[in-house]
């Protein structure tokens, strides 16, 4: 009886054999996650970039052959609330309807805080008018 015990607790996987049976199955599962997660997530960053510059090459193009009175009219077009101010949704709706450029509110709001002097989150006129000759000196595409 004592030797048969013995050989059915042999015959059994101890905790340790089933944790490396388990990690053996899974491990090319998780690694192979946890790499596309990782590519994916630099691929996402690289899209923000691009993105960003593309966004900043269409406001260059907008702002290229036009003078300062068509700038004042498609500022006050775009000013919904007649604040004197673009805020990110009324920048990003410019954007849209001017140039057919869908951005989103972290990278019109990244745009602004690049000339908001400020610091208050929209941007006046004047700041709007130093966004395309920044723009438009930088040659930003």
């Amino acid at each position: 009886l004592i030797a048969q015990e013995a050989h059915r607790r042999e015959s059994l996987f101890s905790f340790h054999d089933w944790w490396q049976t388990i990690m053996f199955v899974l491990s090319p599962w998780l690694i192979g996650h946890a790499i596309l997660y990782i590519i994916a997530w630099g691929l996402s960053l690289l899209r923000k970039i691009v993105r960003r510059h593309m966004m900043r090459g269409q406001l260059l193009g907008l702002a290229e052959g036009h003078d300062e009175v068509a700038l004042k009219a498609s500022f006050e077009k775009f000013d919904t609330d007649g604040s004197g101010y673009l805020d990110a949704d009324e920048l990003r709706v410019a954007l849209r309807e001017t140039r057919g450029c869908d951005v989103s509110l972290d990278e019109v709001t990244d745009l602004i805080n690049s000339v908001d002097c400020v610091g208050d989150g929209v941007i006046s006129y004047e700041e709007f008018l130093a966004l395309h000759d920044e723009l438009d000196l930088y040659h930003i595409i």
